[in-house]
């Protein structure tokens, strides 16, 4: 899986060596901005588990 976020675009795919690859292009502003915000949650999330074990 790829993904190039930006303030205005995102392009995410899937690379399988197959048919079945997939791929999402959009601009649309709400989405953009979700997606940023989920990515920066994820980020703190993993900084905040660094070191853990299950």
């Amino acid at each position: 899986m790829g993904m190039i976020v930006d303030s205005s675009f995102i392009l995410s795919g899937e690379y399988r060596n197959q048919d079945r690859n997939t791929c999402l292009y959009t601009s649309q502003r709400n989405f953009v901005e979700i997606f940023k915000e989920a990515m920066a949650n994820e980020i703190k999330v993993i900084e905040l588990t660094k070191g853990e074990t299950n």
